[in-house]
């Protein structure tokens, strides 16, 4: 006899079922088994999956193709193909960082000298410095002589560049470019006033990436550094702090011109613009008029700004960015605060 309920095999005369105790008398009710419910292992749950997707994607990659079966396909697919994107974006990104070229030896012999033997002698680095400012000097006799701190003009009357002896510049909230808007070279940086972060594109290279401000400020921000290489194409970005720069041996090569096409001022309230689209694309001076809020582009990290913006002293909001990179297709968001959109110089 087996059992109507579990049909585990009994004997003939049997009136319960051995395993599961069944009555086997006539007009008795037959409960099937229940189904014992399988609880979900944690790691393939949904909402771990979700989270593994925003903070660290590969992981989250693969937990979505394992264990979430119920999850639409046109659904991963499309997750998928935005991961992807995300890391052929990074590695791009991260070819064009090692593509930036170290101080050029043509153009600045004093910096190679200065990379050469910074660890060994800085007494060294300073003879070195003299000596070929001297020499320079020498082979231009005939020429004027060059301001002691000020830029090697853009338009020099023979084909070579007058040599500076020395560059000091005041620099605040923006993105400025070796070569463009500041000689290359190696510099010293000193916080003037305020405080907030100053970092290079090289700043794993002889660059700093740093949270810089005067005393007043208080021990978490860093007054001043030295021997910063500011190679050509550089990219020095600051926010919420003025530095001053200076170099004593700067690069002799005459400064590039920016490539604008743009003359015509913008002017724009809250909302998103797209460049290209809502107005031209390409690089910027963005310069609260009023009111006060927040102004972001989707190319933060690349060239673009995140920050507070507004036409008030307090410190909190700061009232320039300068040349600021609006690519075709970047979008603007602004809320809370008007502005201005200056073609950079």
């Amino acid at each position: 006899m087996f059992c109507p309920k579990c049909g585990t095999a009994n004997p003939d005369d049997a009136q319960f079922c051995q395993k599961c105790g069944q009555s086997f008398a006539k007009g008795a009710v037959v409960v099937p088994d229940q189904p014992t419910p399988i609880k979900t292992r944690w790691y393939k749950k949904s909402w771990l999956t979700i989270l593994l997707l925003i903070l660290f994607y590969p992981v989250g990659l693969i937990l979505m193709w394992l264990f979430q079966k119920k999850w639409n396909i046109v659904v991963k697919i499309i997750i998928s193909c935005i991961c992807g994107l995300l890391l052929i974006s990074t590695f791009l990104g991260s070819l064009q960082h090692n593509d930036n070229p170290t101080v050029a030896s043509s153009k600045a012999p004093a910096e190679v000298s200065s990379v050469a033997n910074e660890s060994s002698s800085s007494a060294a680095q300073a003879s070195s410095k003299v000596s070929s400012a001297a020499s320079e000097q020498s082979s231009k006799a005939s020429s004027s002589a060059p301001k002691s701190s000020s830029v090697a003009s853009s338009k020099p009357e023979s084909s070579k560049a007058v040599a500076p002896v020395r560059y000091e510049a005041k620099l605040s909230n923006g993105h400025y470019t070796a070569g463009i808007d500041f000689p290359a070279g190696v510099y010293n940086i000193k916080a003037v006033s305020g405080g907030g972060n100053v970092s290079s594109s090289n700043m794993y290279d002889g660059g700093l990436n740093a949270v810089m401000g005067v005393a007043e400020k208080g021990d978490m921000y860093q007054q001043e550094y030295s021997n910063i290489e500011l190679p050509e194409n550089t990219v020095l970005s600051i926010s919420g702090v003025v530095i001053n720069i200076v170099s004593e041996n700067p690069s002799t090569a005459p400064l590039k011109k920016r490539e604008q096409p743009n003359t015509k001022e913008i002017s724009l309230g809250n909302g998103n613009f797209t460049a290209g689209k809502d107005f031209p694309a390409g690089v910027y001076d963005v310069i609260a008029v009023s009111g006060a809020g927040n102004v972001s582009s989707d190319n933060m990290y690349e060239g673009g700004l995140n920050a507070v913006m507004g036409t008030s002293s307090d410190e909190l909001y700061q009232k320039q960015f300068k040349n600021i990179e609006l690519n075709t297709g970047v979008r603007l968001t602004i809320s809370g605060v008007k502005i201005k959109l200056v073609p950079s110089k």
